[in-house]
């Protein structure tokens, strides 16, 4: 158990030393729609209650 936690503890510090990106890693999705995706999410729950 000693190496494992060892091997998983050298993989952290290795990790470490890339520089962090300076461009956005996370970008909206083009065709978003607030409303239709609140209409989704109200139609889901109300289905998952009819079930329950």
């Amino acid at each position: 158990m000693a190496l494992v936690s060892e091997f998983l503890g050298q993989l952290t510090l290795s990790y470490g030393t890339e520089p962090e990106p300076t461009f956005p890693t996370v970008v909206p999705a083009r065709d978003f729609d607030p409303a239709r995706d609140a209409a989704r999410i109200d139609v889901a729950i109300k289905t998952k209650g009819e079930g329950a």
